[in-house]
């Protein structure tokens, strides 16, 4: 599948904002003393429901394997920023919660995060049009392959149909989403 040269642009676009966020991101976490990592875990716990979290949970958020929460949060606890306690309703389970100074920690960082995640707007803004109109565009062909009576679904921003039969997008004539 070829992309249009606007929705390069777009997605070279994000790319790039979303490496200059991260580069900033490593950089204010690391003048605050802590990792990445720690700051995402203090983030996912700070969103918590009810402001606790398992260790499950939290490695689901973090997309880590359930060995690699524990050492994170032993890190995060021997500095001081979380606590674990036990679960009132199972005692198989331990509740993660931050600490009074963890709470302070990632509400600071949370702040600067949203400070630079807004200095990256207008660049996110200048990327996003073209790759969500090519999403837009994938959802106008599936509603025209549904009224055909085909199903089809969106594989990188391109209706792919079940269906032997093509069919013309009515958003862009001329443009066939094909079996």
């Amino acid at each position: 599948m070829i992309l249009d040269p606007e929705q390069y642009e777009g997605l070279a676009g994000f790319r790039y904002a979303l490496r200059r966020f991260l580069a900033a991101s490593e950089a204010i976490s690391r003048r605050a003393g802590v990792t990445q990592q720690q700051y995402q875990a203090m983030l996912a716990l700070r969103t918590g429901p009810s402001g606790a979290m398992t260790v499950k949970a939290l490695s689901e958020q973090l997309l880590l394997t359930h060995h690699a929460a524990v050492q994170q949060v032993n890190r995060l606890a021997k500095a001081g920023l979380v606590e674990r306690a036990p679960s009132p309703t199972d005692r198989r389970s331990v509740l993660l919660n931050l600490t009074a100074t963890g709470v302070g920690l990632i509400d600071r960082l949370a702040a600067e995060h949203l400070e630079e995640m807004l200095r990256q707007e207008p660049l996110l803004a200048k990327s996003l049009p073209s790759t969500s109109a090519t999403w837009r565009l994938c959802e106008d062909a599936g509603r025209t392959c549904a009224s055909a009576g085909i199903s089809c679904r969106c594989n990188a921003g391109v209706a792919i149909a079940s269906s032997a039969t093509a069919v013309t997008s009515a958003t862009r004539p001329g443009r066939r989403i094909t079996p």
